[in-house]
Formats: structure tokens, C-alpha cells, sequence
């Protein structure tokens, strides 16, 4: 007499645990860049791959509140850089003027 054949158990297949999507939903990664360029300031800002901003301007003094805003002394001292070479190439520019200027109203005087 031959016994029944017994059925050969099932692999077990493990499922992966599904992500949870609402919390990603919740906070989307952001990348905001703050970029100094050309004497501008500009913003820019990216969700993931995707550009939502791009190349926004801002204000000097914006800018610095926002880099003051991080808290990172690396970046005060980058920034303080800029922010001395832009005052410098300003005092420079004002000196040519006020030069500019004064040759100007010598011109005038002498038409009087």
C-alpha cells in the first residue's frame, strides 16, 4: 500500500514593509541656496529634484539676516569677506564720483 503524497509546504515569502508616504507628504525635503554672484544676491530653492525657485533676487541686508540667522561662525566669516570687498569696490566707486563731480562743477565755476 503507498501513502498518500503529502504537499510540499509553500515558500515563505517576507513582503518589505511598506514606507510610510504620509509622513514624507508631511515634510518634504527642501534645499534653499543663498548665492552672492556678480554683486547680487539671489535665492534659490529646490523640493527633492524638483526647482521651485530659481535665481530670486534679495536685498544685501536680507541676505546678511539670513546668513547672521544660521548661527554658523564659518559662515559670518565667509560672509564678512563679501560683505567687506562690496563696501570696499562701494568707497571706491563713491571716490570716482565725488571726483567726477568736483572736475564737474569746476567746469561750471569757470563758465560763470
Amino acid at each position: 500500500m503507498t501513502e498518500p503524497e503529502t504537499p510540499a509546504p509553500e515558500p515563505v515569502v517576507k513582503k518589505k514593509a511598506a514606507r510610510p508616504r504620509a509622513a514624507a507628504a508631511k515634510h518634504p525635503e527642501l534645499t534653499v541656496t543663498l548665492t552672492y554672484e556678480d554683486g547680487e544676491w539671489s535665492v534659490a530653492a529646490t523640493r527633492g529634484a524638483r526647482t521651485v525657485v530659481k535665481g530670486a533676487k534679495v536685498a544685501h541686508t536680507n541676505a546678511l539676516t539670513m546668513c547672521q540667522a544660521s548661527g554658523s561662525d564659518e559662515v559670518n566669516e565667509v560672509v564678512s569677506e563679501v560683505v567687506e570687498k562690496i563696501r570696499s569696490e562701494a568707497a571706491e566707486e563713491a571716490a570716482r564720483l565725488r571726483r567726477q563731480l568736483e572736475e564737474a562743477e569746476a567746469r561750471l565755476a569757470e563758465l560763470k
